[in-house]
């Protein structure tokens, strides 16, 4: 896998949570929303599970990582 193929993957699941949720409304609701999957990955790693469970977590992290990007980070244009 290239890191493109990743990205894209990552991007997908974005897109997949950004359809099913409201953006985020503020930097606490987003740090939760990036909690919630990393306790998985952090709980299937320490389970030593398969590596599929692992990778599928850790896309979940990425994915809600960029969305907080997205969500919080980036300035809004307003028209002022």
């Amino acid at each position: 896998m290239t890191l493109d193929e990743l990205l894209a993957e990552i991007g997908k699941e974005e897109c997949r949570a950004t359809m099913e949720q409201q953006p985020f409304v503020n930097s606490h609701q987003g740090l939760a929303a990036i909690w919630q999957p990393f306790n998985r990955l952090r709980n299937v790693v320490a389970a030593e599970a398969p590596l599929a469970e692992m990778r599928e977590e850790a896309i979940q992290v990425a994915a809600m990582a960029a969305r907080f990007v997205l969500d919080v980070c980036e300035e809004k244009n307003e028209i002022t």
